[in-house]
């Protein structure tokens, strides 16, 4: 059974273009949905996100599907895409295969930075491999919490560990893959983990560096992993190309010239010799018995008439 299309999110009538959130900046950047230039804080700017994205209802394919290095849609991962099939964009969850997507980029085709943001949002940093995300303001600490964060955050990737602080109300969510970290950074975003909950509004970022020596240790091993597996798959992937070149010059034939003296009918004509007709062939030996009775009874030269100057008689 062939995938079914993806669904539209959000119907285009109910996008009101002027809906944005209240001014604490000099400049409304459309791409991020927020101001930049004043107030770097958005504790008091933050809205319980309308939309939310369902991967198993909302997957599908998409006109980028057919593309061959095409990236994922960032409205999508917030539940708010109102294209659909009609999207330039992937409509479906980064998998480990998506290895064309570069580390200066993010799995939305956004370029990462040198440098975190001193409050460890945006889009990243190239310089390191980070699948570990933090998750703050949650509204309650209980013996399910871990729990319930496993049930939001799984839906976007698979998880390699949780790990919560509980006085700090606080948790840091490990992915196994880095892309599927970026996707659920703007899936969980501004979200909650009981769905009805508005007054709870999860502030999702980057996480630090782990300043525990062993957790460094295998966070580096973890990574060299990483990097190993990569340019394995590009090993993979250049062979794999070498042998369908290879099978293509292959699969090519030379139509050879046929070794046949088939020529024209009017070549044909040209080049073969005209036959003897029975004239020209009598005619011929006829002159040859003239000429060998000649040679064989020579005639007798005839008498020469002297002149003389002498004028007797």
């Amino acid at each position: 059974m062939g995938r079914r299309p993806a669904r539209v999110q959000v119907d285009p009538e109910s996008i009101d273009s002027d809906e944005r959130p209240p001014q604490t900046g000099n400049i409304f950047n459309i791409w991020y949905s927020k101001w930049s230039g004043g107030d770097s804080s958005d504790r008091n700017t933050q809205t319980h996100s309308k939309t939310r994205c369902n991967i198993e209802r909302d997957s599908g394919y998409t006109k980028a599907d057919k593309e061959q290095s095409p990236f994922f849609c960032l409205y999508f991962s917030r539940g708010a895409c109102c294209l659909g099939k009609k999207c330039e964009y992937l409509h479906r969850l980064p998998k480990e295969t998506d290895s064309w997507i570069p580390h200066t980029l993010d799995c939305f085709g956004r370029e990462k930075f040198a440098e975190y943001r001193d409050d460890m949002g945006g889009v990243g940093n190239f310089n390191k491999i980070n699948r570990t995300l933090f998750v703050g303001r949650i509204n309650e600490i209980d013996d399910s919490i871990e729990l319930k964060i496993s049930k939001n955050f799984a839906e976007w990737g698979d998880i390699d560990r949780i790990r919560v602080i509980p006085n700090k109300n606080i948790a840091f969510v490990t992915y196994k893959n880095e892309l599927n970290a970026q996707f659920a950074k703007e899936a969980m975003a501004h979200q909650s983990l009981d769905p009805d909950n508005e007054n709870e509004i999860l502030s999702v970022k980057w996480a630090n560096e782990d300043p525990n020596p062993e957790a460094k240790a295998k966070i580096e091993h973890e990574h060299n992993q990483q990097k190993l597996k990569i340019a394995k798959q590009l090993v993979e992937k250049l062979e794999r190309l070498k042998q369908y070149e290879s099978e293509k010059r292959a699969s090519v034939t030379v139509e050879e010239p046929e070794e046949t003296d088939d020529l024209p009918p009017k070549r044909q004509k040209m080049i073969q010799p005209s036959p003897l007709t029975p004239t020209f062939f009598n005619g011929s030996l006829s002159v040859l018995s003239e000429l060998k009775h000649k040679k064989a009874h020579p005639q007798k030269n005839q008498a020469l008439v002297d002149y003389s100057s002498d004028d007797s008689d």
